[in-house]
């Protein structure tokens, strides 16, 4: 074999080699969106659900939708607010941008 030949077969194997590995890297990148796409869906699923949960639980305290900011808001009703958000956190979290903070108890 000469050089010439010996640097083909170098380059034609580094060639495939990268092939090898730029399939393996996209394969992955696919795998990741897919799993991330499925991920949102599920989150809005669970977001519409905790949607109707709350909105059940605002009804249940103020029928008549009277409430304001300058209202008085019953105990009861915060704690089941709290239930719910501390219920549905990894999906506020992920969906929403909620930290930490936003499930802290101010009510002490």
């Amino acid at each position: 074999m000469n050089v010439a030949t010996l640097l083909l077969v170098a380059i034609l194997g580094l060639a495939a080699f990268g092939a090898f590995q730029l399939t393996k890297i996209v394969r992955q990148e696919l795998a990741t969106r897919k799993a991330l796409r499925l991920q949102e869906e599920r989150d809005e699923r669970e977001f519409w659900e905790y949607e109707a949960k709350h909105k059940s639980i605002r009804l249940k305290f103020d029928p008549a939708n009277e409430w304001n900011e300058a209202t008085s808001v019953p105990e009861a009703f915060l704690r089941e607010v709290r239930d719910l958000n501390l219920h549905y956190k990894p999906m506020l979290q992920r969906r929403n941008g909620w930290t930490e903070s936003d499930f802290r108890d101010t009510s002490t």
